[in-house]
């Protein structure tokens, strides 16, 4: 069966990383195509895969299936097809494998150890859980919280467009309803965003705001999200599933761990022909490396210094 291979690079500061298991676990991801249905046949020499059912007393389509080697912090994720799913060219080692999908309670992990070469099955069964609609957020913010629409988060006006061309723009939706700052908080945060002397620099530069913007901006900010408000998330509306193309999807996470103060950020990240994933890894905005992940976890850097606000 032909496998076409998608990778795509994601790399981010912490709050936009994927994370799991620790707050300060910082990934950096690829996302490659393959046949992951039943009908899917043979590895990569040296290389193992899983295959299994998930079943629920209810219907439902893609569950997701987490693989996770513990020994290289690599973890593959593969959707069910029909209640199926299957996971190829994985490397050798020892696996923690759930499944999980909305609406249900997430399965027991199981343990299971894959050898150069072969194959490793793991069903599970899932139990029916509360559903809860998707939210917008990034990592470390509440999964509790309220969850309402763009238009309710965000009442209309000429403070709201200001708002997505500038706060929206790099901080996403999710960041400012967690914040119930007043107007002294907010106005300092306008303050440091502007300020050509921090680490990144000027963030909002002159002409950002028209006369009267910044006074509006600040009313707004403590009106919909100042002390008095309450926490709530961006609910995002439920996408229509292709079960079929999505059960030929693997994602792959590749984590790189912090460093020594517990920062880092990526950026740019590329992918090779022959699958390296190389990004730029920053701390505090005054150093860089260039990190090459390759498949078999041989890691190459390439060390820059002094390149404060140009990362």
């Amino acid at each position: 069966m032909d496998r076409k291979l998608w990778c795509s690079g994601l790399a981010w500061a912490l709050e936009f990383a994927l994370v799991f298991g620790v707050a300060s676990a910082v990934s950096a991801q690829n996302k490659s195509e393959k046949s992951a249905g039943a009908g899917a046949t043979g590895t990569l020499a040296g290389l193992g895969s899983i295959s299994g059912t998930v079943k629920a007393p209810k219907e439902f389509k893609a569950a997701k299936v987490y693989v996770k080697n513990v020994d290289k912090n690599v973890v593959y994720m593969v959707f069910t097809e029909g209640g199926r799913y299957q996971a190829v060219d994985l490397f050798p080692g020892n696996y923690e494998v759930s499944a999980t999908k909305n609406g249900f309670a997430d399965s027991d992990v199981q343990k299971i150890t894959i050898a150069s070469g072969g194959s490793a099955t793991a069903d599970f069964t899932l139990k029916e859980g509360t559903y809860r609609p998707n939210q917008q957020m990034r990592s470390g913010l509440p999964k509790g919280e309220p969850l309402v629409s763009y238009d309710e988060l965000y009442p209309s006006g000429h403070a709201r467009e200001t708002i997505e061309r500038t706060c929206i723009m790099c901080h996403g939706p999710d960041f400012l309803p967690n914040k119930q700052w007043d107007e002294s908080q907010w106005n300092a945060a306008i303050d440091l965003m502007q300020n050509p002397n921090d680490n990144a620099g000027a963030r909002l530069v002159p002409g950002t705001f028209g006369a009267g913007d910044r006074e509006e901006l600040v009313a707004y900010l403590v009106k919909n999200f100042g002390p008095d408000s309450k926490k709530r998330g961006l609910a995002v509306p439920d996408q229509p599933i292709d079960e079929k193309a999505l059960g030929k999807a693997m994602f792959i996470e590749y984590h790189i761990p912090p460093l020594a103060n517990g920062q880092r950020g990526f950026h740019d990240a590329h992918l090779s022909q022959n699958g390296d994933i190389g990004t730029w890894t920053r701390a505090a905005c005054k150093s860089a490396k260039w990190i090459l992940a390759r498949p078999r976890g041989r890691t190459t850097r390439l060390r820059v210094h002094n390149i404060a606000g140009t990362v």
